[in-house]
């Protein structure tokens, strides 16, 4: 299979990855304990189509991750100094057990591996404490639970979330075949 990922730039790409965070969202956020309008709340401020092009704005950087030529899912992360914070990193049902999302860390290290980020030496994340197959998962690829964190969204709805973190792995030599 064919990996490639591909910046997210153009109103066209946007509206596509808004269509995969809505089917990410309706997976996910049936695992979470809010209400209808808790769930559309949270939606709209993180994964709408008008929350991405705000918080690419204020440097949040989204990728569509492609697996032979289809788009199989995305990420999304931001700088804050001396690390990374990854918002998102999530793959289509029917991509998932592909490696795709081990792909997208090796491609996201070996982009930090360049002069630019060198002084970036971690990867950061929350997860929910309500996904124990996701946290499985991020464990899998070399995060750690560093600490708890339980605080609002920005309208206020409860978080319950675990911060998780992995070093930049440097000098990747990556090759994703045909």
């Amino acid at each position: 299979m064919k990996f490639d990922v591909m910046p997210v730039a153009t109103e066209k790409q946007i509206e596509e990855i808004e269509a995969v965070a809505s089917l990410a969202w309706q997976e996910c956020s049936a695992g979470l304990l809010y209400s209808e309008k808790q769930n559309t709340d949270l939606f709209d401020e993180m994964h709408s189509k008008e929350s991405m092009k705000r918080l690419m704005q204020a440097g949040q950087i989204y990728y569509m991750l492609l697996a032979d030529n289809q788009l199989a899912g995305y990420l999304a992360f931001r700088n804050n100094g001396t690390s990374i914070f990854l918002y998102i990193l999530y793959i289509k049902p029917a991509f998932r057990r592909k490696g795709l999302g081990r792909k997208a860390l090796e491609h996201f290290d070996k982009m930090l591996s360049g002069d630019e980020f060198r002084h970036i030496r971690k990867l950061t994340l929350r997860v929910p404490q309500s996904y124990p197959q996701v946290i499985h998962i991020l464990k899998h690829l070399d995060f750690q639970i560093t600490k708890t964190f339980d605080g609002q969204s920005d309208r206020g709805h409860p978080l319950n979330e675990y911060v998780m973190e992995r070093k930049i792995k440097r000098n990747l030599a990556i090759d994703y075949g045909k």
